[in-house]
């Protein structure tokens, strides 16, 4: 898939220069930079530091990120996915889609807000993806290269999530991300808990218009 890109956009971090920038229409990210810090990134810069449901304006320190397609049901990381909200949003969203949320802001509008919530709880079922199923393909694990990030958080306690979302539902709690080479973006705590697990194949996200450099 070819996620949305601004048709300018550099990246400096705090060492060095040019991170991430855009080139002959695609997006190059240098190894080692963080993916989910340059998906924000563009995020900020396509779309301001306004609310997207609420549009109050926040200072970029206050400002969140919203995933359209909450993690929880697959949603990715990737600028198609990301939108800015205030905390307070947010969190009200919680597990709900774009859509949902907006229908839950309708009804609480007339007053039918709890009703609305309480009916999206029982029916709410984990162990499914939410996201449109044209983001998705399906990959050997030995088709994806991965390097070791040691400045990445990788805590036994998304171990354990992983490994629970998996046991109780069968399937891994989100797909991996990689760029139009196989080289992975997002999800190598996923990745290593596959090849643990001896899964061959696993659901991948790959964004034709990004590269690791």
């Amino acid at each position: 898939m070819y996620i949305r890109l601004p048709k300018k956009f550099t990246m400096d971090s705090d060492t060095t220069k040019n991170v991430a920038f855009i080139k002959n229409k695609e997006l190059k990210i240098r190894r080692g930079t963080s993916f989910r810090a340059v998906m924000y990134e563009i995020t900020y810069r396509k779309y301001g530091l306004r609310c997207h449901y609420c549009g109050r304006y926040l200072p970029k320190e206050k400002i969140t990120v919203d995933h359209m397609f909450p993690q929880d049901f697959g949603g990715p990381t990737i600028t198609n996915n990301l939108i800015p909200a205030c905390k307070a949003c947010n969190n009200e969203k919680n597990n709900m889609t774009k859509n949902e949320y907006l229908a839950f802001l309708t009804a609480k509008k007339h007053g039918k807000g709890k009703e609305f919530r309480r009916e999206f709880n029982k029916n709410m079922k984990y162990g499914q993806y939410k996201i449109p199923k044209s983001w998705l393909t399906k990959r050997s694990i030995t088709e994806i290269t991965a390097t070791f990030d040691l400045k990445e958080n990788y805590s036994k306690g998304k171990l354990r999530t992983i490994k629970y979302f998996y046991n109780t539902y069968g399937i891994l709690k989100k797909p991996i991300v990689v760029d139009k080479n196989g080289f992975l973006l997002d999800g190598f705590m996923l990745l290593m808990f596959a090849k643990t697990k001896g899964i061959k194949e696993i659901p991948v996200i790959v964004l034709d218009n990004v590269e690791v450099i």
